[in-house]
């Protein structure tokens, strides 16, 4: 009966530690685009290190649908797309996918979106770093 206790409460607490290490998002507004598009970046499950950080950021279209990507972020201006969900105003998924090569290693433009998320990540203009 003890060992059946505690098998199960080992595998609650190995449940509850894997549901906390992925925070709950905290959207933080960063800008608006061109088209009028929302994007903010999620702050509780930003990871860095002093050479990467990895970010979610949502956009949000006028619509209502909106857009959520993973991004790798390079502090020597590189950048890497990594996954891509589009979800409908109420939430529900529309389609998925994985940006590749296309987006692997990209340089960052100054100016452009990318180079706000580098900001975002590192304080700093992508250009001082050339």
């Amino acid at each position: 009966m003890n060992v059946k206790r505690t098998v199960v409460t080992l595998l609650l607490l190995l449940t509850m530690t894997g549901a906390a290490s992925a925070a709950e998002p905290s959207w933080y507004w960063l800008m608006q685009d061109k088209s009028g598009n929302q994007i903010y970046i999620d702050n509780n499950n930003v990871h860095k290190t002093s050479s990467l950080a990895v970010i979610w950021i949502k956009e949000v279209y006028p619509s209502g649908r909106y857009m959520l990507s993973q991004f790798r972020i390079y502090r020597n201006g590189i950048l890497d797309w990594m996954f891509a969900t589009i979800r409908d105003s109420q939430g529900h998924y529309v389609s998925e996918f994985h940006p590749g090569a296309k987006y692997q290693h990209t340089t960052i433009v100054p100016g452009s979106i990318f180079e706000v998320l580098y900001y975002a990540c590192y304080g700093t203009s992508v250009s001082n770093n050339y």
